[in-house]
């Protein structure tokens, strides 16, 4: 028997700044850190772990597809909407050690998700 899990949500990019001053870019959110992680589990076991979100046709979300395929994260159910980009968070951590999280993903292509023609 093969496992099949989906998880629906929000993958953005992530702005990790450090004390160098430069930033590092990554890919999280609740949902899909827990796909990830679980896809990594389930190396060793017969399982299906898909995430279904919305993309943009820009560069970031390409980069992100690929990073979904290289974790064995099936991407059947993730359109990519023309003219539409990834949500985008910066960390910033302060000298005690406090992150602060700013968020701009008012207009991310994953709010289109239902609106996708592609979304029956």
């Amino acid at each position: 028997m093969s496992i099949k899990f989906a998880a629906i949500g929000e993958c953005m990019l992530e702005m990790s700044h450090s004390s160098s001053g430069q930033y590092a870019m990554g890919f999280a959110g609740d949902t899909f850190n827990v796909t990830l992680y679980l896809a990594r589990y389930a190396q060793d076991i017969p399982a299906d772990v898909y995430y279904v979100t919305a993309l943009g046709d820009d560069p970031y979300s390409q980069r992100m597809l690929e990073f979904f395929n290289q974790e064995n994260i099936k991407t059947d159910f993730i359109p990519c909407l023309a003219n539409e980009m990834p949500g985008l968070y910066f960390i910033e951590t302060d000298d005690d050690g406090e992150r602060h999280l700013h968020y701009y993903r008012s207009n991310a292509a994953a709010r289109h998700f239902f609106q996708s023609p592609n979304v029956d």
